[in-house]
């Protein structure tokens, strides 16, 4: 997407007017355009302010043209340009003339700075959009690396700087044109005069505009590694608000908020500051300067009055354009950091794209998923890393139902991840009816796939909403089946609004099991071929737990879905057709509720701890049965 690798801070000036205009959302012919008709605007107001001279030489002259063209360049020119227009060269024309010019400088003034509004908050939308959907294509491991706060700074502040750029320097180019164009017509009126204002001007604009631009970068890279921290921290504390409550914190918090808030700004008033000093000692400096060369023009030069009175108009104009050049340069310097800090944001997410090199359609899963060698480490840079899961292998049936249990920290949750790929094995494969996972199309088999989390996942909208969440075009019918198989139904309909009741954010508004039963909906919606559950029923009361392994069942024997669940809870999963033992990413053992009792001392141990040692010995009494 970004068509590179390197960050555009590291890239030479070439490289930048390459990748830069597409980065920002700024297409190069819209530039071009807003060039153009500045252009346009700036020609308009030229020709409007020489337009002054022949105005005032012929009240001077008592309307003796001829006498006036003789002494002026520019005189001559605008009486020839109404010749050769066919429009009679007096001064009322002249008015009329002055009075069209303002017009038409107004109305491409104002049609531009429509356009260039539209196009500098559709870069803004460009950037934020680019680095949101770079983030939903990256890998999990990203995901869970990158600090939330730097994705929000990214997308909501410093895409909203970056977003400026491009108009900082179409602003640095239209006030050089203007700058040129202004310059020309001075030196017609008198180059001496012209020469002294642009040595006056220049010598000014070089020594504050490179102290400023110096100030700027330091103060504007410090400006977006604060953004950055404070955005971490308010997101973090967002989610911390129950442990902020029960430790009493939350004075202390908002304190320590507070002091980086002031921190930020006084750095955002600074380089506030910074331009209004500019600005003040810019503009004092060019009215002194000025009178200095008017004083000259008119007492060493004897400049008449209608080339003085348009050499003034000249340099009013120029000075808001050397204010306005000071201001793009300011501007680029106190935002590029902006840039570049999103630019690092995208390169990164762009790297950690999921692979999706498949070719292989996976309509249904027919034999069996496979786990062969597998292992898994989160961290392959740390020297004392030790594998979550270290060359796990097991078989799982098409349409059984298969429990995971283990100890905290087995590889449970991680061995789930790897079914659909949102994790990688570090070796060995993951084989679906003998293929390879890796052959199949990433959102093929994804669409096979329907997953529940013990944390369960619930959007900010309405229930429907949350329904219908990766399958918007489920009907009505099935999704009022799969609310009543996960026990859900009931619930819904005593909601203020049943099915069109807002949950609010990750279901503030529902209790723990509801969210759960929602989520286990949503599952049930897809019409998977594989079904994950990792602690689906943890937040369930015994009753909904019961209805739960009942709809499972049905769907089992309905749809010949294979289950893959993960629960502490042996009540879950003793029913299960298979049950693999998992301790320090190692299988210890597999086989039915009854044989891991017989077989497996860790597995026997767990029964005996929650349902009792005549649990245990029930079992091996029908085992002995048989």
């Amino acid at each position: 997407m970004l068509g590179r690798t390197r960050p555009l801070m590291d890239l030479d000036w070439r490289e930048r007017l390459r990748y830069g205009p597409a980065f920002v959302g700024y297409p190069v012919s819209a530039f071009v355009v807003v060039l153009v008709v500045s252009m346009l605007i700036t020609i308009t107001e030229g020709a409007g302010v020489a337009l002054i001279y022949p105005i005032i030489d012929l009240m001077q002259s008592g309307g003796d043209a001829a006498v006036s063209a003789e002494r002026s360049t520019i005189f001559r020119a605008v009486s020839g340009s109404f010749v050769n227009l066919g429009i009679p060269f007096t001064f009322g024309w002249l008015m009329v003339a002055c009075a069209s010019l303002i017009i038409v400088r107004q109305i491409l003034t104002y049609g531009l700075s429509s356009y260039r509004a539209s196009l500098n908050y559709r870069a803004v939308e460009t950037i934020a959009n680019r680095t949101f959907l770079l983030f939903t294509r990256a890998s999990v491991d990203y995901a869970e690396r990158l600090r939330s706060g730097t994705l929000i700074n990214a997308i909501l502040t410093e895409a909203k700087r970056s977003g400026t750029l491009a108009t900082a320097v179409q602003n640095i180019i239209i006030c050089s044109f203007r700058i040129s164009f202004y310059v020309a017509l001075l030196c017609i009126i008198s180059w001496q005069a012209t020469l002294a204002s642009l040595f006056v001007l220049g010598v000014l604009a070089a020594v504050f505009i490179r102290r400023s631009a110096r100030l700027s970068i330091a103060t504007a890279r410090r400006i977006a590694e604060v953004n950055d921290s404070l955005t971490r921290y308010a997101t973090e504390r967002f989610g911390l608000l129950n442990l902020m409550k029960i430790a009493q914190t939350g004075d202390l918090e908002a304190a320590n908020f507070a002091s980086r808030n002031a921190g930020l700004r006084r750095m955002n008033v600074g380089i506030n500051v910074q331009a209004a000093r500019l600005n003040a000692l810019i503009e004092g400096s060019v009215v002194i300067g000025s009178l200095a060369v008017v004083y000259a023009a008119t007492e060493i030069i004897g400049m008449p009055l209608a080339a003085l009175a348009v050499f003034l108009v000249a340099i009013l104009r120029l000075m808001p354009v050397f204010q306005e050049l000071a201001q793009g340069l300011q501007h680029i310097s106190a935002n590029l950091s902006a840039l570049y800090s999103v630019d690092r944001v995208n390169l990164e997410a762009a790297r950690a794209r999921e692979p999706d090199g498949g070719t292989r359609s996976f309509d249904s899963l027919l034999r069996s998923i496979t786990f062969e060698s597998v292992s898994f480490s989160y961290d392959l840079r740390e020297t004392s890393n030790i594998p979550a899961l270290h060359e796990v292998s097991f078989n799982i049936a098409a349409g059984s139902t298969v429990a995971l249990v283990g100890p905290s920290g087995a590889g449970k949750s991680t061995l789930i991840d790897l079914i659909p790929r949102l994790r990688r094995p570090s070796g060995g494969k993951i084989l679906f009816d003998g293929v390879p996972a890796e052959e199949f199309r990433l959102s093929n088999l994804r669409s096979q796939v329907a997953l529940v989390l013990q944390d369960a996942l619930v959007i900010d909208g309405t229930v429907m909403e949350n329904l219908k969440y990766g399958n918007p075009d489920a009907d009505v019918d099935a999704i009022i089946a799969a609310a009543k198989a996960a026990h859900a139904y009931d619930f819904i309909l005593r909601l203020p609004e049943e099915f069109d009741t807002i949950v609010g954010e990750r279901g503030v508004f529902l209790s723990g099991g509801q969210r759960q039963r929602l989520a286990m909906a949503r599952a049930l919606v897809r019409k998977a071929s594989i079904l994950l559950l990792d602690e689906p029923t943890s937040a369930l009361d015994a009753e909904s737990e019961l209805a739960v392994q009942q709809a499972l069942a049905e769907l089992q024997s309905a749809r010949s879905t294979t289950v893959i669940i993960v629960a502490h809870r042996l009540s879950t999963v003793r029913h299960a057709d298979q049950i693999i033992v998992l301790d320090k990413g190692r299988v210890l053992g597999s086989g039915t509720h009854e044989e891991l009792v017989r077989n497996a001392p860790w597995y026997r141990q767990i029964v005996e701890l929650q349902l009792g040692q005549a649990a245990v010995e029930l079992t091996q009494s029908a085992i002995a049965a048989h």
